[in-house]
């Protein structure tokens, strides 16, 4: 959009995937970047928080590609 915000780019989809590669996508980076993965280790507060900034990018992309494809 006019923000920069591209959902597919973020969940590294194209435009006309399907709903499950939509949901596979999702779910493979949600594993990647939760912060509960790391909660062993001790992490530096910017990391933590880029995580938390990426998961949110990561669902709200989700919300939006998987509204528009239903």
């Amino acid at each position: 959009d006019k923000n920069g915000f591209d959902p597919h780019r973020i969940l590294k989809i194209d435009k006309e995937a399907s709903q499950e590669a939509i949901r596979t996508a999702y779910l493979t980076l949600v594993r990647e970047y939760h912060p509960d993965r790391f909660a062993s280790i001790d992490l530096p507060k910017e990391v933590h928080e880029y995580l938390t900034n990426m998961l949110r990018r990561i669902n709200v992309a989700y919300d939006m590609v998987h509204a528009n494809a239903a």
